[in-house]
């Protein structure tokens, strides 16, 4: 497990590729290039670069969390997506509804070693805005004994029903699991303070 989470493999950058060629192709647009190409050169030109700042974003909204562990990977869904819960992004029951989908469909959210992004698979009545979340676990889970590579330690959990945030949560996302030094530096946060500081430090 140690160092796997340093290998962004070229599978989450297909991966990518294949999410944001979807999510564009439904607007119209042609997608070329790589995923972090596409993000740059067709990000909103009236929008302002701050409001893709997504570290500091997260602590206005209280969507962070530290926890030493968890006692497993349905309990760790459950804590990343609390905070959905707790200000009306999602009901409590969209946790269940993301852990049903991982069973039926595997640890899909396993994005790279050590990341995971609690999504559902369905767009269900459970979801009622768009955000993401931050939790750090300093114990990780196991999402399947028989793969090594299905751990995590690091969840941003997502919910979403406007898919023009949803994209802009998406961009900032890569921006980070891309940086393996920020990876790195999130797990030895402690804080909102650290957050804050590694948002002003590589500006995401």
């Amino acid at each position: 497990m140690a160092g796997a989470h340093r290998l962004v493999g070229a599978g989450f950058i297909v991966v990518l590729h294949l999410l944001f060629a979807i999510l564009y192709n439904k607007r119209g647009v042609e997608f070329t290039g790589s995923p972090c190409e596409f993000a740059v050169n067709n990000c909103n030109n009236t929008k302002n670069r701050k409001e893709l700042i997504m570290l500091r974003e997260l602590v206005e909204k209280k969507h962070t969390r530290f926890a030493d562990k968890a006692k497993d990977w349905k309990d760790a869904i459950r804590m990343s997506c609390a905070a959905f819960a707790a200000d009306g992004t999602a009901e409590e029951g969209y946790a269940e509804e993301v852990i049903r989908c991982i069973e039926q469909y595997g640890p899909y959210i396993v994005l790279i070693p050590g990341v995971a992004m609690p999504h559902s698979q369905e767009n269900g009545p459970l979801v009622h805005g768009t955000g993401v979340s931050f939790m750090r676990l300093k114990e990780p889970v196991c999402f399947d004994p028989e793969d090594e590579d299905k751990w995590a330690d690091l969840f941003f959990a997502i919910a979403a029903n406007d898919p023009e945030a949803h994209l802009e949560n998406i961009k900032g996302l890569m921006e980070i699991f891309q940086n393996e030094e920020l990876l790195d530096k999130l797990r030895a946060a402690t804080c909102d303070e650290d957050l804050l500081a590694l948002s002003e430090q590589y500006e995401v």
